[in-house]
């Protein structure tokens, strides 16, 4: 499917979206860079959120892995310009970067199971599941309230996972904070 979205141009269709390889790069840079903007914590687990950064960007670096340099620029620039997406039911910054997590975890899950990308999706996973555990210890008793509600409404299926977290600018969120870089 990758075929449709090998442009190296920001102009994806919406197509795209429906190759969970690199659904789940999008999404996995879309969580980091939630994770990224949140302020920096004190106390008891203040390392939760950066380690969950991590995380996620450790599952984005093994889930790019084959996408041709183009179209992974590409999807980077995406992500800068119209992320982070919705992610209902989520309405703090925290529970975004965790459904963003479970959002990963379910795209890496479906690449899975193309023999040619079994492997570095398998180890994209693990690293999801980890930001998830990170992410709903500091989310707290919500977390799993957050996840159940999302899977029964039906977010985490493939049909409204290709339709609203490709990171364009009609399915931005509204609120959460996002760091942008100086342009020189």
């Amino acid at each position: 499917m990758l075929a449709d979205c090998d442009a190296p141009t920001v102009e994806f269709q919406a197509d795209c979206w429906h190759d969970d390889q690199l659904l789940a790069y999008a999404v996995c840079l879309q969580g980091r860079r939630v994770c990224d903007a949140l302020p920096a914590a004190d106390g008891p687990g203040a390392e939760l959120v950066p380690a969950a950064a991590g995380a996620l960007g450790l599952a984005g670096y093994v889930a790019c892995d084959g996408l041709d340099g183009e179209v992974r620029r590409a999807v980077e620039e995406l992500a800068a310009a119209h992320g982070p997406v919705a992610t209902p039911p989520a309405t703090a910054p925290l529970e975004h970067a965790l459904l963003l997590a479970v959002h990963a975890r379910a795209a890496a899950e479906r690449a899975a199971a193309q023999p040619v990308l079994a492997g570095q999706m398998r180890i994209a996973q693990v690293e999801c599941r980890l930001a998830i555990s990170l992410l709903s210890e500091a989310v707290g008793a919500d977390a799993e309230r957050l996840a159940v509600t999302a899977e029964r409404a039906g977010y985490t299926r493939a049909s409204w996972q290709r339709s609203h977290l490709g990171p364009v600018p009609w399915n931005t969120a509204a609120g959460i904070p996002r760091k942008t870089r100086a342009v020189a």
